[in-house]
């Protein structure tokens, strides 16, 4: 899988088949950067609103913020 942001959304596309797996817009302003953690099974988030988000990265429920 590969993982991208871009605004307020994150979105974990399918490399085989080029499709979004999960899409998230958790986030009140523009995300600044994202970092899979954990071999891969989370994923963190931060962004203007000054939060810090960390998802699983097959569901993409929010486990800290």
């Amino acid at each position: 899988n590969f993982v991208a942001c871009g605004d307020k959304k994150i979105t974990s596309w399918d490399i085989r088949s080029t499709r979004p797996l999960f899409e998230n817009t958790n986030s009140k302003k523009i995300l600044t950067c994202i970092r899979v953690l954990s071999n891969g099974t989370r994923v963190m988030s931060s962004s203007y609103d000054c939060h810090l988000k960390v998802y699983k990265s097959d569901t993409f429920e929010v486990t800290y913020q």
